[in-house]
C-alpha cells in the first residue's frame, strides 16, 4: 500500500470508531431509548407541526351540527380567535393525550364523530356507549375499589323521551364512583342552570370541550 492510502485509512478511523460506538449505545440502550426518549421526540416533532385537524374537527362539528333540525336552537358561534386559543392549548399539553382513556355516552354516537377523531387524533383512546345501562355496566367492570380506569366520561344530556338521562346516569354512577369526572356535551344548553351538581362541567361547544377535557388531564398530571 501507498502511503498516501495509509494517511486516508487512519483519517477514517474516528469516523468509524464513533459508529461502533453509536451501535454499542443503541444496543445497550435500546429498551430506554425505545420507552422514553423516542416519544418525547415526536412530540417535539409534532408540536412543532400546526394541529390543523383540531380547527378542521371544530369546522366539522359546526357543518354537522347545521345539519340537524334542532339547529335554530343551538346558537353557538366559534370564533376564529377561540378556536386558534384550543390549538395553542392542545399543542402545549400534548402530553397530557398520552394513555388517557375516555368513556363516551351517546345515543347518537355519529353524532359527536368529529368530536372523537379529534381526541383519539391527540393520543386519548375512547370507548363508547349508547344509554346509562351500558355505559355503567362498563363503568362497573373497569372499576376497582371506587377508581375508574377511564379518566374522564363524556355524557349527552337528553336521550329519547328522557330529558335529563346524563343525570340519571351521573346520579348512578356516584353510587359507586365519586372520583371520575363526569362532563356534559349537549346540543341545547341552558346556561341559566349552571353546571350540573357532581359533574365537572357542561357545554355545547367543541372548543370548550377540549378546554374541559385539558382541564382534567392536566389537574391529573399536576
Amino acid at each position: 500500500m501507498s502511503t498516501e492510502l495509509y494517511i486516508e485509512l487512519i483519517k477514517l478511523i474516528p469516523s468509524i470508531l464513533w459508529l461502533v460506538i453509536a451501535v454499542v449505545v443503541i444496543i445497550v440502550f435500546y429498551k430506554p431509548i425505545k420507552r422514553d426518549l423516542l416519544p418525547n421526540l415526536a412530540g417535539f416533532k409534532f408540536m412543532d407541526v400546526e394541529l390543523s385537524f383540531i380547527g378542521d374537527s371544530i369546522d366539522d362539528a359546526m357543518v354537522l351540527a347545521e345539519k340537524s333540525p334542532n339547529y335554530s336552537q343551538w346558537r353557538v358561534e366559534i370564533s376564529a380567535s377561540d378556536k386558534k386559543r384550543a390549538i395553542n392549548r392542545a399543542k402545549k399539553n400534548l402530553e397530557v393525550f398520552r394513555d388517557a382513556k375516555i368513556l363516551w355516552v351517546d345515543d347518537y354516537p355519529e353524532s359527536c364523530i368529529n368530536e372523537r377523531k379529534m381526541f383519539h387524533k391527540l393520543g386519548a383512546e375512547i370507548d363508547t356507549a349508547k344509554n346509562t345501562d351500558e355505559a355503567l355496566e362498563i363503568l362497573k367492570k373497569s372499576t376497582n375499589s371506587k377508581e375508574s380506569v377511564y379518566d374522564i366520561i363524556i355524557s349527552d344530556m337528553a336521550r329519547g323521551s328522557e330529558p335529563t338521562a346524563g343525570l340519571d346516569l351521573l346520579n348512578r354512577l356516584r353510587e359507586f364512583n365519586d372520583t371520575v369526572p363526569v362532563i356534559f356535551y349537549v346540543f341545547l344548553l341552558q346556561a341559566d342552570k349552571g353546571i350540573p351538581n357532581r359533574a365537572f362541567g357542561i357545554t355545547n361547544r367543541i372548543d370548550e370541550l377540549l378546554h374541559l377535557v385539558l382541564d382534567v388531564l392536566e389537574r391529573k398530571y399536576n
